[in-house]
């Protein structure tokens, strides 16, 4: 007995808009949200219908091991991501230490350039 392969329909899901003008890629888990495709039948397993005690519950075709699997890779993608921002975000605090650094290093410099002048121009 061969079961038919239910029709898949496209997720309704907007595509994510940028916040204030970025214009970063999506991310993997949006990525998947939007390509997930959810077989027609879904609804009919989950809508309470009366039912009688002698009617044996009907399977679906809905995969729920496949489902989980996805969520776990959407879960690991995410963690994946999470680490990645982490990383970026040490290294953009580093960056602006290093570039608090250089300014006050820069400024200094300015000041004693000036005190150098100001002298010179005294005598």
């Amino acid at each position: 007995m061969l079961k038919e392969t239910p029709t898949l329909r496209p997720s309704t899901r907007p595509p994510p808009r940028p916040l204030l003008g970025e214009n970063t890629p999506p991310s993997s888990t949006m990525l998947a949200l939007q390509t997930m495709k959810v077989p027609d039948d879904v609804m009919e397993s989950i809508v309470p219908r009366p039912s009688t005690p002698t009617t044996p519950r009907m399977s679906t075709t809905y995969d729920f091991s496949s489902q989980l699997l996805n969520l776990t890779s959407i879960a690991t993608n995410l963690q994946k991501e999470m680490a990645a921002i982490s990383r970026r975000s040490k290294d953009n605090a580093t960056d602006l230490l290093s570039l608090k650094e250089a300014t006050l290093k820069r400024d200094e410099d300015i000041r004693s350039s000036l005190k150098d002048l100001s002298l010179k121009y005294e005598h």
